[in-house]
């Protein structure tokens, strides 16, 4: 399972505000927690340097090596993960860690605080710091990472055995101004119309009636697609289809963590036999395999990823992307617990111009060149036009007129001031006719059958 670093340390500190053991650091000590105190304190640093500097001496009393990173490596790891949270609430910046490639090909873990204005925090080798105090007799943790946040007075954050407050999930707080700054013609695009065929007893169906609801009292959060219809990726309007999303409900992950998460659930339910798939999973592996059942906000197992997760079939409406496909990594989901199960996918209109830019280049960096859902949906009436008139004309046995009429309009050389024929201009009257009642008779067989199916 290759999950990104990033995540891994969101779940390590996740267990350890909720005591619980951290999912993919196997070897970390079990006692640490109770040993520390890890309350995210000033003190708590102390503490951390306290128990470093008791290792190194029973270490050195017994005889072993110092560190050991078979035996040491995620507890050194599940410390460097701490202290980057540590430092992001003293710096207003969540931590964002990766592997950075070295010049001898090896790479080595990195920490950044993306969103700090106050110090300027660059790349930081924090494990590396952690390490060398932990190894080097007279290293000061606290004088270390003090200087790398120079900027802030420590010794005013609060007193030093108070906790820092935790950091706010990363919400995308704008949207809702955002879309109530839409006139109300294109306002109205964010609400998806609800399919005429859909059966009554799909627990999609309740999603029509909440979806407004669901938008004005949602929070935003990222969502990474398990699957998804075919037709969502395909520059082919085609309106409405199904897609299965995995979600963060407390928006504390990235694009690229959700999307991971998402690649290794699609993994499971691809597998053509269950024995590697974990048993926690098979459920989930059940559902994505139907194609008909839905899960609405279902909560992945902790033994599965060692975070709180939820699994959520959602309708895609093309008109909600700029492009009409699901062109780039994640999706921006708004969620509302306390009022429906229901996940909304965030129409583009309310997206931020950064965020629509980036959907736009993934998508042209996959087909080659950048669509639009305007252009799609124009090009679909179009051929349905077209498609019409000719099913028409072939039902009224003039075929060769039809066609004529239709190469009229568009030949290159043809007069524009040159009337219509008298032909066009009477099959053109007994069309309309022709349609109208066609469309009062199609209109009559829908009400019937709605009568009957309910």
């Amino acid at each position: 399972m290759q999950l990104p670093l990033n995540f891994v340390a969101r779940q390590s500190i996740w267990a350890l505000d909720h005591d619980a053991d951290p999912v993919f650091l196997k070897h970390a000590s079990r006692r640490l927690r109770a040993l520390l105190t890890l309350d995210f304190s000033a003190a708590s640093v102390s503490r951390i340097q306290h128990w470093l500097d008791r290792q190194r001496t029973l270490r050195v009393q017994a005889g072993r090596a110092l560190y050991e990173h078979a035996q040491d490596g995620d507890t050194l790891m599940l410390l460097s993960f701490y202290l980057a949270e540590w430092m992001g609430r003293c710096v207003g910046s969540p931590p964002s860690w990766s592997l950075l490639a070295l010049e001898s090909g090896s790479r080595t873990c990195v920490v950044h605080f993306p969103e700090d204005h106050a110090s300027g925090l660059g790349m930081i080798k924090l494990p590396g710091i952690v390490a060398h105090v932990w190894t080097t007799e007279g290293a000061d943790l606290a004088a270390s990472l003090t200087q790398l946040i120079a900027p802030i007075d420590l010794r005013a954050l609060d007193r030093s055995a108070q906790p820092l407050k935790p950091l706010r999930a990363d919400r995308d707080t704008a949207f809702h101004e955002r879309a109530h700054a839409l006139d109300p013609v294109t306002r109205s695009a964010m609400w998806s119309a609800r399919l005429p065929m859909l059966e009554p007893g799909d627990p999609l169906s309740d999603y029509f009636a909440a979806q407004r609801e669901l938008f004005e009292r949602g929070n935003f959060t990222c969502g990474g697609v398990i699957q998804a219809h075919a037709d969502l990726f395909k520059p082919e309007y085609v309106g409405l289809r199904v897609a299965e999303v995995v979600y963060d409900p407390a928006n504390l992950l990235r694009y690229d963590d959700v999307q991971a998460i998402a690649k290794v659930l699609r993994q499971w339910g691809e597998a053509k036999n269950a024995e590697g798939v974990p048993p926690e999973a098979l459920a989930v592996r059940a559902h994505l395999r139907s194609g008909t059942s839905r899960m609405l906000s279902e909560e992945l197992p902790l033994a599965l990823f060692g975070y709180p997760l939820r699994i959520c079939s959602i309708w895609v409406d093309q008109e909600h992307l700029p492009d009409g496909m699901l062109s780039y990594k994640g999706v921006p989901l708004v969620i509302a617990p306390e009022v429906s199960r229901h996940a909304k996918l965030l129409p583009h209109q309310a997206w931020s111009a950064e965020f629509r830019e980036d959907w736009l280049s993934a998508g042209q960096e996959r087909l080659g060149r950048r669509h639009s859902i305007t252009d799609m949906m124009a090009e679909a009436r179009e051929q349905s036009r077209q498609i019409a008139v000719r099913l028409l004309m072939a039902e009224l046995g003039q075929p060769a007129v039809a066609q004529t009429h239709m190469d009229a309009g568009v030949h290159a050389d043809a007069p524009a001031d040159v009337p219509a024929p008298a032909t066009a201009r009477v099959s053109g009257l007994s069309l309309k006719f022709t349609a109208i009642a066609l469309a009062a008779m199609l209109l009559g067989f829908i009400a019937i059958w709605l009568v009957t199916s309910s």
